[in-house]
């Protein structure tokens, strides 16, 4: 993770010159570098950049005020200020009381444009903030740490294994994601007798709901 001051603006180098790929910048924590793709992911308050050492990559719109991004495997981990309006009015109609906003911590695949992690189930509470977040890729399923104040609270997110993740996507989800249950074993490179057999539950799953031109 980038845990710096603003930065004035990405710049690669190639073949010893400068080029100036993005000169608006991101705010302290608002960055974090990919291992896998070797790529630095900036967050502002309309989207999430990609950075290679070429050129500017993609970008995801994920609107609101940023206060921490950190990647860990394929994900990326970001924690924005909840967007919703922070007034309300008192119960006499004249007094409009200030309600505090939550950090939400969302978990997304940037590459497929997926939101793994839900708002509501990752939510701080009211007034408890992030100092800093940091991702360990030492093992096979990568982690992310992330340290609160003022309660100094530690929140660990684990990546779960392969299969894990596709048990969710085809029994946890209605209907069942088969198509990104088959992505997500194709990338993680399963064993190919278990992405055919995806596939075959695939072809089944459309017999059984008479979805023959599918």
């Amino acid at each position: 993770v980038f845990d710096t001051s603003t930065f004035n603006g990405m710049v690669a180098m190639n073949n010893n010159s400068a080029k100036v790929l993005d000169d608006r910048g991101a705010t302290s924590h608002c960055s974090t570098y990919t291992r896998g793709t070797c790529e630095l992911v900036v967050g502002r308050s309309e989207a999430i950049y990609n950075y290679s050492v070429e050129d500017r990559g993609a970008a995801m719109a994920v609107f609101g005020e940023k206060i921490s991004l950190c990647a860990v495997g394929r994900y990326t981990l970001i924690a924005n200020m909840d967007e919703k309006s922070t007034t309300d009015v008192a119960a006499s109609g004249t007094t409009l009381i200030t309600k505090p906003r939550k950090t939400i911590i969302n978990i997304f695949d940037l590459k497929n444009k997926i939101i793994c992690g839900t708002a509501k189930k990752y939510q701080l509470p009211v007034n408890e903030k992030i100092l800093f977040a940091f991702s360990d890729s030492s093992t096979i399923a990568g982690t992310v740490y992330i340290v609160t104040a003022p309660s100094f609270t530690i929140i660990r997110f684990k990546e779960k294994e392969t299969r894990k993740k596709i048990d969710v996507l085809l029994n946890a989800s209605k209907p069942p994601l088969y198509s990104l249950a088959i992505l997500l074993a194709a990338e993680e490179q399963l064993d190919p007798a278990e992405i055919m057999a995806l596939y075959k539950t695939y072809g089944d799953y459309f017999y059984e709901n008479n979805e023959f031109d599918s």
